[in-house]
């Protein structure tokens, strides 16, 4: 405890002040290291009324100024004065009936929050609340992982929602983002909105006012405007241009409400809710499938080439579910074969579409100096033996050659190419126009809520997307499209 929370002042105290009731009396015969204050009976009934307890104060500052048994005699001390009290409450008694702590915090000057430290009537609570702040601490710590409530559509949503209000030149602010979310049936709370927008690439930024906005970081800025002149061009060229993309679906999809026939006469508890038939969907969402396939405006979706299977983890992420070698199986033997001459490939930027030629992996930080040199000479590098790690990580740096893709080696193989996407970009893919069709021709339609009837369901709603109507959503992405690019146009000027 710190002895300033406990500086008092007695001059102005009168004699009146300074009396004792008979209940805290002393021996003043002892001297004062001899005196006991534990001896002290502050539960006896008071004999007349003191407007304030000067010698328990007194008494208190008697003991901080013996450091060696401070902590447990004040404790002890305050206790017994905070027990009185209480006691003097029920009873009553005029003075008293205020609450218990502010009477002590009159009587002694501490702080409330100190004293509700040491006034437990039990001494042994202080071991339980040790107990209990220490598995607290233990409890707040433990980092969990967070669900992803929102899917990449939604985050697309989100984005151009964001792109939106600063042509309307309207702030971004995450309530007011929120709110117009509210509007397009993405209702979520504003600490997911403002982890998702930080998770698109967006920063706070301040203006010449000191004013906080939000804006895009311009490295994604970058990669949008190089991806835009890059399909403009392919698509100049007259090149086909094929979209892939993954995406899931669970078991119990189905429509979130329906017509019920609810009895508006009948009190009766016993009534059922519904006088007709209605569908019985199971709780949970069921098992979860992975989807993926591709799709061009010549052909909808490329027939033989879609892929479904059971998820096997409760990752939040159903991109956990591919890997790279499953992923580069099905591009080698199922997608290839498939493709027009000299086609487009556009894909994002996952993990497993991304995995590096192991010729063309480079040391780093978590490399010894042994794997770093021997990279450098394998590279025809000059290094001194005697530099530091740091120093030949930055002739890495220097020295780096570009990334090859093991998926880009394939395509370019057979006379194809790929083109990804920038980060958090999936409105640019009318592939995610078509999931959202087949998800909603699966919900409308899902009756039995199993696997089978799952998959059937949806190849027979992959079999609506022809080359017409995989058009239309192209055509609405390259609206899309054409308005980012003229965006890009006047951010240069």
């Amino acid at each position: 405890m710190d002895q300033t929370d406990m500086n008092f002042t007695f001059e102005n105290l009168t004699q009146r002040d300074m009396s004792l009731p008979e209940s805290l009396s002393m021996d003043t015969t002892k001297s004062d290291n001899q005196v006991n204050f534990l001896d002290i009976d502050l539960t006896s009934p008071m004999q007349h009324t003191p407007p304030t307890v000067g010698a328990t104060i007194k008494a208190i500052n008697n003991i901080l100024e013996k450091r060696h048994h401070i902590l447990t005699l004040t404790k002890e001390l305050l206790r017994k004065v905070y027990q009185f009290f209480v006691g003097e409450k029920e009873k009553n008694k005029p003075w008293a009936l205020q609450n218990p702590i502010k009477t002590l915090v009159k009587a002694t000057g501490i702080k409330p929050t100190t004293l509700r430290r040491y006034v437990h009537t039990d001494a042994s609570d202080d071991a339980v609340q040790d107990v209990v702040k220490a598995v607290h601490k233990a409890a707040v710590q433990k980092t969990v992982k967070k669900n992803q409530k929102l899917d990449d559509f939604d985050k697309g949503v989100m984005r151009r929602t964001s792109y939106d209000l600063h042509k309307k030149s309207q702030s971004v602010t995450m309530p007011n983002l929120q709110q117009v979310l509210k509007k397009k049936d993405i209702d979520v709370s504003i600490s997911t909105v403002s982890r998702t927008v930080r998770l698109l690439g967006f920063r706070f930024y301040k203006n010449a006012s000191s004013r906080r906005f939000v804006s895009e970081r311009e490295d994604i800025v970058l990669m949008r405007m190089t991806y835009l002149r890059k399909i403009r061009k392919f698509r100049q060229q007259g090149r086909d241009i094929v979209y892939l993309d993954e995406t899931w679906l669970n078991t119990n999809h189905v429509v979130k409400g329906d017509w019920l026939d609810v009895p508006s006469t009948s009190m009766s508890v016993f009534e059922p809710h519904c006088k007709g038939t209605h569908r019985k969907v199971p709780s949970g969402k069921g098992t979860r499938l992975i989807i993926l396939d591709v799709g061009s405006s010549h052909q909808g979706l490329i027939p033989g080439c879609g892929l479904i299977f059971e998820s096997k983890t409760n990752s939040s992420d159903y991109h956990d579910e591919m890997n790279k070698e499953h992923f580069t199986e099905w591009f080698r033997d199922t997608l290839l074969p498939k493709l027009p001459p000299r086609s487009v490939i556009i894909m994002d930027n996952a993990p497993y579409h991304s995995h590096l030629d192991p010729d063309s992996r480079v040391p780093n930080t978590s490399s010894n100096k042994s794997e770093i040199s021997a990279w450098l000479e394998k590279s025809i590098v000059q290094y001194d033996k005697k530099m530091k790690k740091a120093e030949l990580l930055d002739l890495v740096k220097q020295h780096k050659p570009l990334p090859r893709y093991i998926i880009d080696e394939l395509a370019s193989a057979n006379g194809h190419e790929i083109l990804r996407t920038p980060p958090y970009h999936c409105e640019l893919n009318p592939i995610e126009m078509v999931w959202s069709y087949l998800k909603g021709y699966v919900a409308r339609h899902n009756s039995s809520c199993k696997k089978k009837d799952i998959i059937k369901l949806f190849e027979e709603a992959k079999s609506h997307i022809d080359a017409e109507r995989w058009a239309k959503f192209e055509t609405h992405v390259e609206r899309e499209f054409e308005e980012k690019l003229r965006k890009n146009q006047r951010r240069r000027r």
